[in-house]
């Protein structure tokens, strides 16, 4: 290496887009080759003889080598299906190029600032095609749980971010309404685990966000897209007549309207509205824990309408750990509407909390979050999506932000470890937590608690927010939850109880396996 770069000039940085770069390309690779076979080296390093390097595997090895790796080749792989093209028989390297003259670089209007990737173009050209998303669930991690139940590329990270890549950079047609996206996305649970699995770090929940956005400047929602992403409004009405609404969710005839105006599948079981929301709760408590540390405990939606109980055992912990908490009647961030891609809605709401929460991080307060994929919007999300002159103060109140397993996590200690056992309990993470920020500190939070922790290896639940209600992913959704969810807890001995800090992957362990799975806050409230 050292002989080759004294003898190579090097030239500049080149741009593979032009002929003039092509050649260049072209030429130093033959320089490469030259070099590597004067001084009886080897092309190959750790990925071996790709592309790149087969069409000078002749050159270095010489000719009398080519007849044998031919037979190599055909004694283990008589039809040549197995890479194609790769150590013998390869094409020139300047040709099935991503990038070529002809490509067209993506520039389009969008309403996510692209602040890590710089731009939406380069998000779409960040899949590098090594294909980690066509996994199988056995393989373990959490991508691609749509791939993993279909077998199908159009399904897998790789096959949406080339179609993204070739439609946004085609000249002939508006890749925002194009049906072929559009089919490919449908399945995409916006999971987040090629944030953090993909090699390349490939946002396709951010992505097809983007897409369903421009998709719907040009093509009209559907009836079930509204509802799903303006759960704030209907929830507030329902809530005014929970018990109604309760045999409504439970009638075959409401059930049928349901699946024909709005797609949720009458399989589907539908959460039962509390008969006291959280605020309500709040608003009439009469005795309140007062402490010079404050915190802000964010109320979600499903909490505040569906499971104020967890809230009323968040609190308790809270407490019980020397914190004065306050609640703002603020259930939304903009998590729904970001996952059915209405994303200039969800920008709205950012503004919105960014201008509410901010003051408090600006003094140190903390902002506690019970549901997952709500809280690390904050943490996410916000940080790409609020304009330019939010930015400082969506950075402030992302490092603010924690999820409640957090925060017990980093304040265990001022309780008294528990000596006696509490029980088992088998943990279910959260796929937003396990590509953000991992079942770490659910772990240390339960176990400084009592608990015996079994973390388990499961990818999505396959429910993901609206996805498992939706006729045509209903199947797809249970088919997820039975590769390695299901099984896990249909083999867990009666007295483990099942933790999962998700309100969906709540739900769908009930509908999947009929067994209750706790909060980690209820189980921490128990436990004290």
């Amino acid at each position: 290496a050292h002989a080759s770069v004294g003898e190579l000039h090097l030239r500049p940085m080149i741009d593979i887009t032009t002929q003039h770069g092509m050649d260049t390309m072209k030429g130093m690779a033959e320089d490469i080759a030259d070099l590597v076979r004067k001084y009886k080296g080897s092309l190959s390093g750790e990925h071996g003889d790709g592309r790149a390097r087969a069409p000078y595997i002749e050159k270095v090895l010489g000719s009398e080598m080519m007849p044998l790796l031919e037979e190599v080749k055909e004694i283990w792989d008589p039809n040549f299906i197995l890479n194609p093209g790769k150590i013998i028989f390869p094409k020139s390297i300047d040709t099935d190029l991503r990038f070529s003259p002809e490509y067209t670089k993506i520039d389009v209007p969008t309403t996510f600032k692209w602040r890590s990737e710089r731009s939406f173009g380069q998000a779409a050209e960040l899949c590098n095609g090594a294909g980690v998303c066509r996994k199988l669930a056995d393989s373990g991690g959490t991508m691609c749980p749509s791939y993993m139940a279909t077998k199908e590329e159009k399904d897998s990270t790789r096959g949406r971010a080339n179609l993204f890549r070739q439609l946004f950079s085609g000249r002939q047609i508006d890749a925002f309404s194009a049906p072929e996206l559009k089919e490919a996305v449908d399945l995409c649970l916006s999971c987040k685990a090629c944030k953090s699995e993909c090699p390349a770090n490939v946002d396709m929940a951010k992505m097809k966000a983007e897409f369903l956005n421009g998709w719907y400047k040009l093509n009209k929602p559907s009836f079930g897209d509204k509802i799903f992403s303006n759960l704030d409004r209907y929830y507030r009405l329902a809530s005014k007549i929970p018990g109604t609404v309760n045999w409504m969710s439970r009638n075959k005839m409401a059930r049928s309207v349901l699946q024909n105006t709005a797609s949720i599948d009458v399989r589907r079981s539908l959460p039962n509205f509390a008969s006291q929301s959280f605020s309500t709760w709040w608003s009439e408590r009469q005795e309140r824990f007062t402490s010079s540390q404050k915190v802000i405990l964010f109320i979600d939606l499903f909490t505040n309408y569906h499971e104020p109980h967890i809230g009323i055992a968040a609190i308790e912990v809270i407490e019980k750990l020397g914190f004065q908490v306050e609640v703002f009647s603020l259930y939304e961030t903009g998590r729904t509407h970001l996952s059915k891609g209405f994303v200039d809605e969800a920008k709205a709401i950012c503004h919105n909390v960014i201008d509410l929460l901010t003051p408090f991080a600006n003094k140190g307060i903390p902002v506690i979050g019970l549901e997952p994929s709500e809280l690390l919007t904050l943490r996410d999300e916000y940080l790409d999506l609020c304009d330019d002159r939010y930015t400082e103060a969506a950075e402030q109140l992302s490092t603010h932000a924690f999820l409640f397993e957090e925060f017990v996590a980093i304040h265990k200690d001022r309780l008294p470890y528990a000596s006696a056992s509490k029980g088992r309990v088998a943990l279910h993470g959260h796929c937003h937590a396990k590509a953000l920020v991992g079942n770490k500190p659910a772990v240390q939070a339960l176990e400084a608690f009592g608990y015996d922790v079994e973390e388990l290896q499961t990818g999505c639940c396959g429910m993901a927010g609206s996805f498992g209600y939706e006729k045509n992913k209903y199947d797809v959704s249970m088919d997820i939850g039975e590769l390695v969810l299901f099984p896990l807890l249909r083999a867990q001995e009666d007295n483990v109880l099942t933790c999962a800090s998700g309100f969906s992957c709540r739900h769908q362990i009930k509908d999947g396996v009929d067994k209750k799975a706790w909060h980690i806050a209820e189980l921490i409230a128990r436990a004290l």
